[in-house]
């Protein structure tokens, strides 16, 4: 019988007739949040965004290239970080206590609303304009090229965006219900981040996001959900990748999951 390594992700060299162990069994397990980021932690970050993409390389062929792209990339200056958080505090978007920050409930509906908008605002995104600088700087780049590249970004925030095929505009109002919980049988209400289970001061953990993948979720998919276990085919999802794509969503376990 032949024996995959832990550690090895590539298959191993089969030969025919060679068996291979197909015992598998799923295993229910938690995961654990990650941390909050402290001052030092979320300093190094900002220095440093890039450093676990740069451990994560697979191939050798690849590394140069990435160690080319990221290299020098942060996300602020020493000069102007402090006034970023300084500022992402006083908006109450984060708190700090005893040197670990928080994100808060106006941090999170930015969060929300930046994705139903489709503007990306990932480190990505953060360090090219950082780099931009930096080019400058080095005599690389002309002042007026590195404001048509914000310029150009700017735009693409504020152009008229294509609108999903299938336009549902229901979104209701905090506090509406869209039914019973699948958990425990007390209503569903729109909250300010999506849809929540009314009993979750008595621990029922159910709830749905507003905004899947950039697409809305509309209080009449979220009412068919919870009334037949399944919304209609949603149109405007966009993958990690950017990738459109359709799908149904349907209750499995008690969470609200794609049905392709």
């Amino acid at each position: 019988m032949t024996t995959i390594p832990k550690k090895n992700k590539l298959l191993p060299k089969l030969e025919k007739n060679d068996k291979v162990n197909i015992d598998f069994k799923p295993t229910e397990k938690e995961t654990t949040p990650p941390k909050h980021y402290t001052i030092e932690t979320l300093n190094n970050y900002l220095k440093n965004p890039f450093k676990e993409d740069k451990a994560n390389i697979e191939s050798e062929d690849d590394a140069e290239e990435y160690r080319a792209v990221f290299e020098g990339l942060e996300l602020g200056t020493e000069a102007t970080r402090t006034g970023i958080i300084d500022n992402a505090i006083k908006s109450s978007y984060i708190s700090l206590k005893k040197d670990v920050y928080t994100i808060l409930p106006d941090g999170e509906n930015l969060i929300n609303s930046l994705a139903v908008m489709n503007i990306s605002m990932d480190k990505y995104k953060t360090a090219e304009m950082g780099k931009a600088l930096k080019k400058v700087f080095r005599g690389e780049y002309k002042i007026d090229d590195s404001i048509a590249l914000v310029k150009k970004e700017i735009s693409e925030v504020f152009s008229v965006r294509q609108q999903p095929p299938e336009v549902d505009t229901d979104y209701g109002f905090i506090g509406d219900e869209a039914g019973k919980c699948p958990l425990c049988g007390k209503p569903v209400v729109r909250t300010k981040f999506g849809y929540g289970c009314s009993g979750y001061k008595d621990g029922c953990k159910f709830g749905v996001s507003g905004v899947i993948c950039g697409r809305i979720i509309s209080l009449s998919n979220m009412k068919q959900l919870l009334e037949t276990g399944k919304t209609y085919k949603i149109e405007g999802f966009v993958s990690k990748k950017g990738t459109p794509f359709s799908a149904a969503l349907k209750l499995e376990n008690g969470r609200a999951v794609f049905d392709f």
